[in-house]
């Protein structure tokens, strides 16, 4: 007879190992932290490697930089493409 192979349940993954300091500086990240940065691209960087992570993050420009805040995530319900609504005009004779 076969070996049957065992089937384990309710085993969290983990996350690949970070690769990125955006990434690791993401996991680390809670609600209210901010990290300037000297360059805009950098800040765009780690605001990426938060919504990858099902979190939000909100760039300002200040003090000669750019400061990005993590802020409460709020998954969107519907797609802005899905809201918009098609206008059919109809030709008055």
């Amino acid at each position: 007879m076969k070996d049957r192979l065992k089937i384990d349940k309710g085993i969290e993954m983990p996350m690949r190992a970070s690769k990125s300091k955006y990434r690791d500086a993401a996991t680390r990240m809670c609600v209210g932290d901010s990290v300037f940065f000297g360059q805009r691209n950098e800040a765009m960087q780690l605001q990426a490697a938060l919504r990858k992570m099902k979190k939000a993050g909100a760039i300002r420009e200040m003090q000669g930089g750019f400061r990005l805040f993590c802020v409460e995530y709020q998954p969107r319900k519907y797609r802005l493409r899905d809201k918009r609504i098609k206008h059919h005009s109809a030709v008055e004779e």
